[in-house]
């Protein structure tokens, strides 16, 4: 589970980063390039939000996996 958690915090940050850009370019609008780095920071952000939802549903497949008991190969016979 660690791993999960390690590049749960990791996407995180770069979610903070994303927003961070986005919000840099809304202060500053009219600034040359802008639309592209909003647009390029949006596209950032919305991978990383898909890659969240993916990771928390991971999760929470694994968490119930190993909330199920065992099925012993020997009582099925």
């Amino acid at each position: 589970m660690d791993i999960i958690d390690v590049t749960q915090s990791r996407l995180k940050a770069s979610l903070n980063e994303a927003t961070f850009d986005m919000n840099a370019v809304l202060q500053q609008p009219t600034e040359q390039g802008a639309r592209e780095r909003f647009t390029k920071a949006l596209q950032k952000y919305s991978h990383i939000v898909l890659q969240l939802e993916t990771l928390h549903r991971l999760q929470q497949e694994l968490e119930q996996a190993d909330q199920q008991p065992e099925v012993n190969s020997e009582t099925k016979k």
